[in-house]
């Protein structure tokens, strides 16, 4: 049984970053020309990356980048998830860095309250923008933002059922290494099978 079997429980977080790509999508229509890529995005900068996605810029990636502390209310648990979006745009689409900061600026306008077309989602908030052009970026012609707010996503208490069957797959696929310790060592090692 995968981790995203959907038997474990929603998928509300996938639901969050494919609303924001659906919004995303309405609003800069393929069609139109403006934004060459609108897609989900799963991991950090690096040069590598800007490179990759040189070609298919102006581009906005979608991250779910973590998740603030959960808190039980009721019927439901309730917790803020860190969205961003990386915005990339070539040196060549406007004079510096001019593509990027007009979709950054559309970006700062669209965000503040959109719930992106998702039940269990509020309105987003805390909406900030920072340019994250670097040395290692500089030989790449590509101009480099983050647009990076917070949504609060509503989850649904797991059922009996469900918590049996967690129970179940995190008893077959992770182990702890419990050895003694004392005030000096290390913290036990956690593994976790991804098969």
């Amino acid at each position: 049984m995968a981790l995203r079997d959907p038997r474990l429980g929603g998928t509300e977080f996938v639901d969050l970053r494919d609303g924001v790509v659906r919004t995303l999508r309405l609003r800069w229509p393929a069609d139109q020309g403006i934004v060459k890529t609108i897609e989900s995005f799963r991991g950090k900068w690096m040069a590598a990356r800007v490179r990759k996605y040189s070609k298919r810029a102006p581009a906005l990636l979608v991250t779910i980048n973590g998740t603030d502390e959960a808190q039980l209310t009721g019927d439901h648990v309730q917790v803020d998830v860190d969205m961003s979006i990386g915005v990339m745009a070539r040196a060549a689409d406007g004079p510096a860095d001019d593509a990027c900061v007009a979709l950054v600026n559309e970006l700062v306008r669209l965000l503040p309250m959109n719930d992106f077309d998702v039940e269990c989602v509020s309105g987003a908030k805390d909406v900030v923008s920072k340019n994250l052009f670097e040395e290692k970026i500089e030989g790449t012609a590509m101009n480099l933002w983050g647009v990076a707010w917070t949504s609060t996503v509503r989850l649904p208490l797991l059922t009996d059922e469900q918590r049996a069957e967690l129970d179940d797959w995190l008893r077959t696929r992770i182990t702890y290494d419990h050895q003694p310790s004392g005030p000096d060592d290390e913290k036990p090692v956690q593994e976790i099978d991804q098969s």
